[in-house]
């Protein structure tokens, strides 16, 4: 599928590249492509670690703009998050996306989730 194409130039991508994931989500939206699971959690572990808002806003679009039968939060979107959080000093930002974590994605946080943060 295309999404698939598209996931595995994104997993080929490096780390901070933002410009090209940039490109990659928008001909992804402009051509109607849809992003699963997998393509968001990439995304966002190519920006995590990047100074600056972009890792949140690919979460929200995830929120906003998914049908949860094909794309749903998991773990590692959270990770992703977390970690943004934590390159930003965003600290408050932690509570809000666990409350997410809980509540809208109905997930659970184990042990080797806590030893990441």
């Amino acid at each position: 599928s295309h999404t698939d194409e598209f996931n595995d130039y994104l997993r080929k991508l490096p780390k901070g590249n933002d410009g090209a994931i940039r490109l990659v989500m928008h001909r992804m939206k402009s051509e109607s492509i849809r992003m699963n699971t997998d393509t968001y959690n990439l995304i966002m572990e190519k920006v995590c670690d990047m100074p600056g808002a972009y890792c949140y806003e690919v979460y929200e679009d995830f929120r906003r703009n998914t049908v949860p039968s094909i794309a749903q939060p998991n773990v590692q979107t959270f990770r992703s998050l977390f970690r943004a959080c934590e390159r930003n000093g965003h600290i408050e930002r932690v509570f809000q996306y666990y409350s997410h974590m809980r509540a809208i994605a109905g997930l659970r946080a184990d042990t080797s989730f806590y030893n990441d943060l």
